[in-house]
Order: C-alpha cells, then structure tokens, then sequence
C-alpha cells in the first residue's frame, strides 16, 4: 500500500460478515494499493492469507448474539466498541451505505473527530420501501439512515441516477462528489466456451423483496419453455418452478462461469445503481434484460431494456433475444475502456483527499468519463 500525497491516508471500514467479503475485493484493494493504511473491521468469518496481506483486520466482539436486529446489538454494544476502535489511528471512516457500516462511520466520527464517507450504491429510500417492513421499523431506518448520509464529510454516489435521488434527500450539493462508478476485472470476466444444454436466462444477486423476486418467478412461470439458473444468496423465503436450477450462493472466483453458461442475464430489480451484474455481463459479451427504471443512463444499451418491470414484456423481450433482435457489438471492450477498477481507486483516492483537506475540490479532477450514449427513454418505446 502506497499514499501518493505528502500526508498520511490511514482508513477504516466497517464489514458486518467477512463471508460476503470476497465480492468487494476488487474494488477495496483498488483503494487499498494507493493509501498507506486500510482497516477492516469485521464481526463474523475469518479473513484469508490473501486478504491479509492487502488489508488489516481487526475482530469486534459485538455481544448479544441472541438478538436478531444489527440495530439494537449495535446501540447496546456501541460504547465498548468504540473503546476498542478508538485505538486504531486512522484520517476517515469509510462507509458502504448499508444501515450498520453507516451508523458505525457516524458514531466513530462523532467519537474521534475525524471525517467520515459514504459509497452511494443505489436508491435506499426506494429500497427500504421495496422490502415492506413494520411501519415503525421503516420510519427508524430511514430517519438512521438520513441521519446518517447528512452528517457525512462527503458522499460518492455511483451513478447519475443515484446521485440525483441524494440530492432530494439532503439539498446539499456540497455533501456529493461527481459520479464515481463502479469496475470490472475483464481479464477474469471475459468469454469463455461453456457447455450449454438450452437457452438459458441467469439470474444474479441477493433473492430479496428488492430485487424482484416476485417478478422474476412470475415470468419463470411465463416462460416455461425457457431455462432459467439463478445464483445468490436467500435472504426470504421462495419457490422457484421446475425450469429454474437454483445454485446458490456461488463464490465469487466462479462467477464468470456462471455469466458464461448463460446466454441472457435478467434484471427484476425495483431500485439498483451502477449494478455489477451489467458490467459483469458485458465484459463476458452476454446481453443484458431489464427495465428503464434501474438501468444507469450512462450506460449504453447491450440487451434489451423495457418500459416497465413486467413479467410478460420480459417473456417477449426474451423471445427478441432468443432471435437476435438485440445488439452486442464492442460492449466488452466498452466496460475494457471505461470500468477499470484501477480508475475507480484513482477517482476514490481523490475524493478522500478532498474529504481530508488534501486536495481542494474541482470539477475537472481527473480524466471524465466520455460517455457517448445517454439514454433517453419516451412512454412509448422499448428499447
């Protein structure tokens, strides 16, 4: 690990289960090669050789196993973990915008008086919404989470759309950077011959009320003479029908396999930001099904992408696919140009520079990504 500025980089982030860890490798070590220190504090799981030798880890004791809510075993542990956090000299508190890596970045710089920021990933809001929660328990969260993103030193959104959702929420400009995208490894992403049996549509992420779930087994339904694979970790309960193979969740050194036995990827999400799975699909050439509502506008389009989050416009699209009615041409070595992650931790380094008073904010930092496609979506057209 390298700071390239004449003062010390020393972060700290917070990582509830080191199990779901190795999806985030990339990009954290894309920030870790270019700062002195990155610390990872983690509450279950054990991190590998591999791991150590990039980051620094650090075990909370979090007590109160028995309780099954993050929020209350944080509020009654928080004083003596911070007694613990404290002793680790760090310049920022670096938060995934989830509600606990958050609330822990907000408690530790109110705590030791250093700056803390946010990774925007998607609509929260939205998402909150989409997983229809207690009333009450909505209401906490989202009055937590604001909390949260408006006390923060700055927060990188990574997407246009994402960045625009923000702005409502706290009308100040002065709390978000420009769009700061995320990355793909296309030297592990890439085409490679797989063995296919059938058409068959993948399904990747966490199977949880926000992704669609609901939507996608409907269209399972729809499209019974379609094979469907579907990879990620259960997060409620659900029955896939008999066309659909569900594998799990997969780690993430297999994940190309996976992109390369499909021969579509599906996306029923009702909020997402820069999705992985998109880049992800691209670098291996597969096209892309989802609606105009998650899709990034910067993006441009290799697949299909609908007006609504419908079940039978998917079974149709599909179809479009199936007959190629759909446009693939230089989406790999489009994600190659522009979704390095090598970019992405030159973009981040700079960011936390300005957050530390390193550097002083400018509009033109750094090379701008040249997108030539902005997508302009009308009521009447699919795309």
């Amino acid at each position: 690990m390298q700071n390239r500025g004449d003062l010390a980089m020393r972060v700290l982030m917070p990582f509830w289960r080191l199990e779901n860890f190795d999806r985030y490798v990339p990009q954290m070590t894309a920030i870790a090669n270019l700062v002195d220190e990155f610390h990872i504090e983690f509450t279950t799981g054990t991190p590998n050789e591999e791991w150590r030798g990039t980051f620094d880890f650090h075990k909370l004791n979090i007590g109160y196993p028995w309780l099954n809510k993050i929020m209350m075993r944080w509020f009654l542990a928080k004083k003596e973990v911070l007694k613990e956090v404290g002793q680790i000299e760090v310049d920022l508190y670096y938060a995934l915008s989830d509600w606990w890596s958050q609330q822990f970045c907000y408690d530790c710089s109110y705590s030791f008086k250093k700056p803390y920021a946010v990774r925007l990933r998607g609509d929260y809001i939205k998402d909150m919404d989409a997983k229809n929660r207690n009333a009450i328990i909505q209401w906490v969260s989202k009055r937590s989470k604001l909390k949260s993103f408006r006390n923060a030193d700055l927060m990188m959104p990574v997407s246009k759309n994402v960045r625009d959702s923000a702005m409502e929420w706290i009308g100040n400009p002065t709390k978000l950077s420009l769009v700061v995208p995320s990355g793909v490894d296309t030297k592990k992403f890439r085409p490679e011959p797989a063995e296919k049996l059938d058409f068959t549509v993948a399904c990747v992420g966490r199977i949880s009320p926000e992704k669609g779930i609901e939507t996608l087994v409907e269209t399972m339904h729809l499209a019974s003479d379609t094979r469907f694979i579907v990879a990620g970790e259960k997060q409620m309960e659900v029955e896939f029908p008999e066309n659909c193979e569900y594998l799990g969740r997969i780690p993430y050194e297999q994940m190309p396999d996976i992109y390369n036995q499909a021969d579509l990827v599906i996306l029923t999400s009702e909020t997402e930001g820069m999705p992985l799975v998109i880049l992800e699909a691209y670098a291996c050439d597969v096209p892309v099904l989802t609606h105009k509502d998650v899709f990034p506008s910067e993006l441009p389009i290799y697949g299909i992408v609908q007006q609504r989050n419908d079940p039978k416009e998917y079974v149709e699209s599909i179809h479009r696919i199936k007959e190629g009615d759909y446009n693939m041409i230089n989406a790999r070595s489009y994600v190659d140009r522009y979704f390095s992650w090598k970019n992405f931790g030159e973009k981040m380094y700079e960011q936390f520079e300005i957050i530390c008073g390193n550097k002083t904010y400018t509009e033109n930092y750094g090379e701008k990504l040249d997108f030539k496609m902005m997508n302009n979506f009308t009521a009447h057209e699919t795309y």
